[in-house]
């Protein structure tokens, strides 16, 4: 399994070359890569079986004729392919923006028969596409991948500078992603990790529309759940937005076939959370929550008291776990207890990391690419958190970690006598942008306490070197929890707003985002 290449045809003796080929060639040039023989994530089906449609971004689509036996059954199987496309962009309103298939079908696809392929590394240089056949070229890819993005704050217009390109960005889940949403692992638990801004969470979305809409699952029984009941709350508010975006047609029958819950709750109220919910469908003796009593030991006592019982049936048929890094293993061990099909369990492998007292087992889905933010910005943050960059003392490492836990992190290394050169592979969030012209990190010196002005400065910048800033496209974090910061901040804010007339949000104190406000923590 790799990021950059995603296969969902049956390899066989015709097209196993071609496959292999494509394969060998995104790993190698870090290329993204799908091979499909029809839409992901959608009920559509088709006869003809011998065809391979290639996804390559800012490439025409290949339509590949694998059998040869049937030329009429093959240009009917393009035509309704190419029909549904038109009919899945209609759907999530891409249509307006890109055109209807008369406008894209000519000159975005490339149909041939597998023979005709012959070099495929001279066949992806031919069919490569620029500017904004490119853009429209990524957002069918993206209706036929399920990578369904917001045409209207994307669009297909090219972007005006390195701001517009990231905050217009057309999202495509890489291989490793798109696997986990729609490979159906038979095992009970299925284990996602990865670093902050992976999309972990927004994966365990994907999968739980998955479930929530899929014919063969509907009407099943899910919980979601995460330790913060803020995170919780979060969840809550977001799915059904999220749903409605996706056009899930099924109602959401809250607390019925969907269960969205922090892990502990209260004994007195059994939907606050899955602790409590288990406890009074099974009626175990719940236990509230106290500083005295450790989540880990009212889950061995809830698993124990279940074992004791002959017969305990399932309260869930799907579980969906976010943040696992801050459970014990006995919770995950008391939710597969009472789940009947399936756990999806998604964590932060730096935490676990960090985490001695746990020993995880390998995830089935590992995602080392932080499509947040851009890699220097990343190897940068890592370095100084983890005092690496501190050689003068090099005791005062916070750790040093093992050449596998590197590579878990997403990063490539080599030794150079005693040092080491890290790097990190290119993200297709930046791919737009020559990354080599653009200083990512700025450092400025100052040896006084009341940086406002300095600060004002700064935004005086991002106002004139990008005409499109917004607010929220700012964040300001100050890094001391210190009484003279919370001041600062006050000041700040005020000053921002005589200035600019923006408002700040205080993130510390708000605890959410403000669409039109600066935010400050």
């Amino acid at each position: 399994m790799d990021s950059y290449f995603y296969n969902d045809i049956i390899v066989d003796e015709v097209n196993q070359k071609l496959i292999n080929d494509l394969q060998t060639f995104a790993i190698k040039n870090l290329k993204q890569i799908y091979l499909i023989n029809k839409p992901l994530g959608t009920n559509y089906s088709y006869e003809y079986k011998k065809a391979i449609v290639v996804l390559i971004p800012k490439h025409k689509i290949w339509i590949v004729n694998c059998g040869g036996d049937s030329q009429e059954d093959f240009d009917n199987y393009c035509d309704d392919f190419i029909d549904d496309l038109a009919a899945i962009s209609d759907k999530y309103n891409y249509i307006e923006n890109i055109g209807r298939k008369r406008q894209w079908k000519n000159d975005l696809f490339y149909i041939c028969d597998i023979n005709a392929v012959g070099n495929c590394i001279s066949l992806i240089k031919e069919t490569e596409l620029l500017e904004q056949n490119a853009r429209v070229s990524n957002l069918l890819i993206s209706l036929l991948t399920g990578s369904i993005n917001d045409i209207t704050k994307t669009g297909k217009e090219i972007p005006n500078d390195i701001l517009d390109s990231v905050k217009r960005r057309i999202v495509l889940y890489d291989g490793i992603q798109t696997d986990f949403i729609y490979n159906k692992l038979s095992k009970k638990v299925v284990k996602i990790q990865g670093l902050a801004g992976t999309g972990k969470t927004e994966l365990l979305l994907r999968k739980l529309k998955e479930i929530y809409s899929n014919v063969e699952t509907k009407g099943s029984k899910i919980a979601f759940t995460c330790f913060n009941k803020i995170l919780a709350q979060n969840l809550r508010e977001r799915i059904p937005e999220f749903f409605n975006f996706m056009r899930v047609e099924e109602q959401i029958k809250w607390n019925e076939t969907l269960f969205v819950m922090s892990s502990w709750g209260s004994n007195h109220k059994q939907l606050s959370g899955v602790y409590s919910y288990i406890c009074y469908n099974y009626n175990l003796n719940s236990l509230p929550y106290s500083y005295e009593t450790s989540f880990d030991l009212v889950c061995k006592k809830a698993i124990k008291e279940l074992k004791s019982k002959k017969e305990i049936g399932y309260c869930f048929d799907y579980m969906l776990i976010d943040e696992s890094q801050d459970f014990p293993k006995s919770f995950l061990e008391l939710c597969e207890l009472v789940t009947s099909k399936q756990i999806f369990v998604a964590g932060d492998i730096f935490q676990n990391i960090f985490d001695v007292t746990e020993n995880e087992t390998a995830p089935d889905y590992l995602l080392n690419k932080c499509y947040r933010t851009d890699p220097k910005t990343l190897i940068f943050a890592h370095a100084m958190g983890m005092k690496l960059l501190d050689d003068n003392n090099p005791e005062s490492y916070i750790t040093w970690l093992t050449d596998s836990e590197w590579e878990l992190c997403g990063y490539d290394y080599n030794r150079n006598n005693d040092k080491f050169n890290f790097s990190r592979k290119p993200i297709s969030r930046f791919e737009d942008i020559d990354t080599s012209l653009i200083n990512s990190i700025d450092l400025r010196v100052k040896s006084f306490k009341d940086y406002s002005d300095e600060i004002i400065a700064i935004i005086e910048e991002l106002k004139l070197n990008y005409k499109n800033v917004m607010p929220e496209d700012i964040g300001i974090i100050f890094l001391e929890n210190e009484n003279e910061n919370y001041k600062l901040i006050d000041i700040l804010s005020s000053k921002i707003f005589a200035k600019f007339n923006w408002l700040a949000n205080k993130g510390h104190v708000s605890k959410i985002k403000q669409p039109g406000q600066l935010f400050i923590s």
